[in-house]
């Protein structure tokens, strides 16, 4: 069961170490908290970083997400019939292209199914994937969650690990 007043981002692990001041992180991050593998409740995941415009974060995601445990069962119905179900059940964080792109409800319309895509604040969203370095044009809280709308992930299974580093600190976090 979820913990009440756990972030969704699931704060994993955060440096208080400052990368504009040259000290780093002395060791990797590592997962701790409440277990990633219970429910996560839907929307953008928080990193609890504050990025700047011109900032150039390190984005760097493992881990998988089963995005239809049915399909098998649901495939034909769901107007599927010839889908890799295997593929389903193993999406990483560059997405799928099983499927047409995101559509208008989608976080961000146009890029894969299920990819990693991040914001900042409540601007639009950016295209994050499994390995990005990408300068911030905005200032704000990082957010990041899987191109997937909402309604459509209450029975996916699994979470993408990212690792993020920002001149402001660093965090590995749980992404769903």
């Amino acid at each position: 069961m979820r913990k009440r007043g756990w972030p969704r981002a699931l704060l994993i692990a955060a440096c208080a170490c400052s990368l504009a001041s040259g000290t780093g992180c002395e060791s990797d991050l590592e997962l701790t908290g409440p277990d990633p593998d219970e429910r996560l409740p839907p929307g953008w995941a928080d990193s609890m970083l504050v990025v700047a415009v011109g900032d150039r974060v390190k984005f760097e995601a493992s881990r998988t997400i089963d995005m239809w445990p049915n399909c098998e069962d649901t495939k034909v119905a769901q107007g599927y019939p010839g889908i890799d179900c295997d593929a389903v059940h193993h999406v990483g964080p560059d997405g799928t292209n099983l499927f047409e792109v995101g559509q208008g409800d989608y976080p961000m319309p146009g890029a894969p199914v299920m990819a990693l895509v991040g914001r900042v604040g409540n601007g639009p969203a950016f295209l994050i994937g499994k390995k990005a370095t990408i300068r911030m044009q905005r200032a704000g809280r990082l957010q990041m969650i899987a191109n997937d709308p909402d309604w459509r992930k209450d029975d996916d299974q699994g979470w993408y690990r990212v690792e993020v580093r920002a001149p402001s600190g660093s965090a590995a976090i749980a992404v769903h």
